[in-house]
């Protein structure tokens, strides 16, 4: 889904059948998706599964992860690796935003069971509602920097398929350039993660996101996002033995 023109500079796509969806002349959607650009953006993926690798530009869209878990119509969890939480109260209710999107799939979607939010801080945590501490589970930064892997709360999830959203703002700025502050994760702890969720959980579909900003000042560092997407859906293919 190519909202800030940034696929245009990137290849790594070309190598699988993919579906090109042109976005970058729909108004109102840089980091709040008004009601008429929503029902565009609906039409549009309409006849597109949930399954498979959605990749939706920068953080700035991360919204977009909603109206792919939309189209689910049976109970699951959804799985969000994020150095933000993504559910901070919207000033507009009526509008769908990047920092709130988890919060409003929660209080929307029926069919959401649980939530697993990956990679976060301490600091962070302290944000969410306790309102919503039944249905989201938190497993830090820390838990990650630390390989506190056995300690991942598999067995909430585990008789539920999931669906994962990854944005790149988890990893550390050595690895990747975003346009959002980023964690301190490293490209094979993520991988570690996602080897554990590939494996042992029923996969609807995946989305990623976490692009830079497309200016041509940024050219080095979309060069490095094409190479961290295209080991991440080498490494999704590898694990799920596609």
């Amino acid at each position: 889904m190519n909202f800030s023109g940034i696929y245009e500079n990137q290849r790594f796509y070309q190598k699988d059948n993919f579906n090109w969806i042109d976005c970058q002349n729909i108004q109102g959607t840089n980091g709040l998706l008004d009601n008429h650009s929503k029902q565009m953006i609906r039409r549009m993926i309409s006849n597109i599964d949930v399954q498979g690798i959605h990749f939706i530009d920068n953080g700035n869209y991360h919204y977009i992860s909603e109206l792919w878990i939309e189209k689910i119509r049976h109970p699951f969890a959804l799985v969000v690796f994020d150095h933000h939480s993504d559910m901070q109260k919207s000033l507009f209710d009526e509008m769908l935003g990047c920092g709130s999107w988890i919060l409003k799939a929660i209080e929307s979607q029926p069919y959401l069971q649980k939530v697993i939010l990956i990679g976060m801080t301490a600091s962070q945590k302290k944000k969410i509602e306790h309102l919503y501490k039944d249905k989201v589970i938190i497993f830090l930064e820390d838990d990650i920097l630390k390989h506190r892997f056995a300690s991942f709360p598999l067995d909430k999830i585990k008789d539920l398929p999931i669906y994962i959203s990854i944005d790149k703002d988890i990893l550390s700025k050595q690895v990747i350039e975003t346009n959002w502050d980023q964690g301190q994760v490293n490209l094979l702890d993520l991988q570690s993660l996602l080897a554990i969720l590939l494996t042992d959980c029923d996969v609807i579909g995946i989305d990623i996101c976490g692009e830079c900003m497309n200016r041509i000042e940024e050219m080095k560092n979309i060069k490095k996002d094409e190479v961290v997407n295209e080991k991440l859906i080498e490494f999704i293919h590898q694990s799920l033995h596609l």
